[in-house]
């Protein structure tokens, strides 16, 4: 109503991004809502129509005097959201592994979607689009894009959960389809001609004995990270310290950590010897073994004169990062090509096959693995191609139809 009335439209000239606009002081006033109103064939999307007489609604209770104008009151966009997310007060006040690849999808939703897009702007179809888009961008760069694509939306829906929880967004805005993950699966075997295998490249037991020899050589922590958890995630070994070495029992803790449990490893002669030397005067733990009464075993920082001293003690843990690099020299070194993909994840899956064909018991396997069950060891790191399992099967195959005599 006037002298108050807002407008809102589709503006040509801005590749028709829906505006409001309204007078101030005799001139015109604009402000883009980061939206489209059509879909793809130029049909209204009720969502959209209502987000907008919603936004026009809201600038009208400004100019009225009827609401105050902050920040607040504006829908939040894909390019705000970092800001709130890394906050002290956020989801992520810690700057973690696992928080940086979260503002990676981020950055990849931001330039897809757009940086002033807002979060109740984002509908089915526009998750539909940054999935098939990523997916596309991924195979046009020579990766399978499958479980790249799936990553990114995991970590954005994970992201508008928390934004609706804290009703920071609209609590329709970002809502998936039910079976989002079967769209996605279905559009990449349209794209590939083929169903999307999942992609587990595993070293060979040869190439495992190998870089755990080259270790030393790579770095120190590298050389005691891999004596004691070449078959665990690195990850969560790498946050070990001082005090979850038992050195009557010969064991190492390993803390969980969310959703991957923790273990207790009873450590071989070998590992042992390994750590043994590391605390020893001429290992790299010299300095402050027995000078501190605890310790990370893996600080971050680059080592003086190969020592860890008790300043190196304050930092952290080091990061999967520092890891990823250590392993690639590591195979280099070791003369054995590296693979995408593989990692140290190569030698996890490796062990799984080689103690499922010695016969490991269901606990053990457990246990040498940190799991709580069997289920994760069985159905993704082992080899579903595994020679052994199938010679075994051939035998007893022979044995039920009556063809050997035993």
């Amino acid at each position: 109503m006037l002298p108050h009335r807002v407008r809102v439209h589709e503006n040509a000239h801005k590749d028709m991004v829906v505006y409001l606009r309204w007078r101030s002081g005799g001139n015109w006033k604009w402000k883009s809502l980061g939206i489209t109103l059509r879909d793809e064939r130029g049909r209204i999307r009720p969502e959209m129509r209502r987000m907008a007489i919603a936004e026009a609604q809201r600038q009208y209770e400004i100019l009225s005097g009827r609401l105050t104008p902050t920040a607040e009151t504006a829908p939040l966009t894909i390019g705000q959201t970092r800001d709130v997310l890394f906050a002290k007060d956020g989801l992520y006040p810690v700057l973690t592994p696992h928080a940086k690849e979260v503002a990676h999808a981020l950055r990849i939703a931001e330039r897809i979607w757009g940086a002033h897009t807002a979060w109740d702007a984002i509908d089915r179809s526009r998750l539909r689009m940054l999935a098939r888009t990523r997916i596309d961008e991924l195979r046009a760069a020579g990766l399978q894009g499958y479980r790249g694509a799936e990553l990114v939306i995991q970590r954005v829906l994970a992201v508008a959960n928390w934004l609706r929880d804290e009703q920071r967004i609209a609590s329709d805005a970002c809502l998936p389809p039910r079976r989002w993950r079967d769209e996605l699966r279905s559009y990449w075997a349209q794209t590939a001609g083929a169903e999307p295998e999942a992609h587990r490249p595993r070293h060979t037991l040869a190439e495992m004995r190998q870089l755990l020899r080259v270790a030393h050589e790579v770095d120190p922590r590298f050389d005691l990270l891999m004596a004691l958890g070449a078959e665990l995630r690195l990850g969560q070994v790498a946050r070990a310290r001082r005090s979850d070495v038992d050195a009557e029992h010969r064991t190492l803790t390993i803390r969980g950590s969310g959703k991957k449990r923790g273990t207790v490893v009873k450590l071989t002669a070998g590992q042992w010897a390994v750590f043994e030397y590391a605390i020893s005067e001429d290992g790299y733990l010299a300095l402050i073994e027995g000078v501190l009464p605890d310790y990370p075993l893996f600080p971050q920082g680059k080592l003086v004169k190969g020592r860890v001293t008790p300043r190196h003690a304050e930092r952290g843990s080091i990061e999967r990062t520092a890891i990823k690099l250590w392993f690639r020299e590591a195979e280099r070194l070791a003369n054995i090509p590296h693979i995408t993909g593989r990692g140290a994840y190569g030698l996890r899956r490796i062990a799984v096959d080689a103690e499922k064909e010695m016969k490991i018991s269901r606990e053990g396997l457990k246990a040498l693995g940190g799991w709580t069950d069997t289920q994760m060891p069985d159905s993704v790191y082992a080899d579903a191609e595994a020679e052994y399992a199938r010679d075994e099967a051939a035998t007893i195959r022979a044995r039920m139809r009556g063809e050997t005599d035993d």
